[in-house]
C-alpha cells in the first residue's frame, strides 16, 4: 500500500513521538517502507534509549560492536579496538 504522506510529513510526525520509548519507534517503523526508513533513522539517532530489559549490557555491547565495526582501520587502531573487535566477531 503506497504512502499518501510525503516523507517530510512522516519525519515530522515521528519527531513528535516520545524518544524514550523505543518500542513505539519500532512499531511505527513496521507501517510500511517509508515509515520504516524514517523510523529506523530516528532509532539510530539515539541507540542507547532506555531499554527495559535485564539484558541491557548485552544489548548495549551489541550496539557498540556495530558502531565500532563501521570505523575505518586507522580509527580502530587509534582507539585500540581492532584486536578486541576481531575477537568478538570470531
Amino acid at each position: 500500500m503506497p504512502s499518501y504522506l510525503p516523507v517530510e510529513v512522516i519525519d515530522i510526525i515521528i519527531s513528535h513521538i516520545d524518544k524514550s520509548d523505543s518500542s513505539i519507534l519500532l512499531n511505527v517503523s513496521l507501517i510500511n517502507r517509508e515509515w520504516c526508513l524514517i523510523g529506523i533513522l530516528h532509532l539510530w539517532k539515539n541507540p542507547f534509549i532506555k531499554i527495559n530489559s535485564k539484558a541491557r549490557f548485552k544489548v548495549y555491547s551489541k550496539i557498540i560492536t556495530i558502531l565500532l565495526s563501521h570505523l575505518d582501520d586507522r580509527t580502530q587502531s587509534f582507539l585500540k579496538v581492532k584486536d578486541s573487535f576481531d575477537k568478538l566477531i570470531s
